[in-house]
């Protein structure tokens, strides 16, 4: 139990690394680091002893959320690929040989 919490607890920099590099504003930082919270403490079976709806919680933030942004994910590559394939076709896109002459 303690060697998780240890884990999960130098995760922390994370976030905040993100925070200095790209400058994120405040409030986005704060939400993305509430929903880590979340899912973080719903593996922790301490938490959820203390707080059961915690465990929903954080089941809605891993299903929901994530697999909305996945499937997100999937379709701008999806378009991405599309557009390089018709680029190709036309003759737009260099090739690996023309772009290492």
């Amino acid at each position: 139990m303690y060697a998780g919490a240890g884990m999960y607890s130098a995760w922390i920099h994370h976030p905040y690394n993100c925070y200095l590099l790209l400058q994120v504003h405040f409030s986005l930082l704060s939400l993305v680091l509430l929903t880590w919270l979340f899912v973080v403490f719903r593996e922790l079976p301490v938490f959820v002893a203390i707080y059961p709806p915690l465990y929903e919680v954080g089941t809605w933030i891993e299903q929901v959320v994530n697999g909305s942004v996945q499937r997100a994910a999937l379709g701008a590559a999806g378009v991405g690929t599309l557009i390089l394939g018709i680029r190709a076709l036309v003759g737009k896109e260099p090739g690996l040989i023309e772009m290492e002459i």
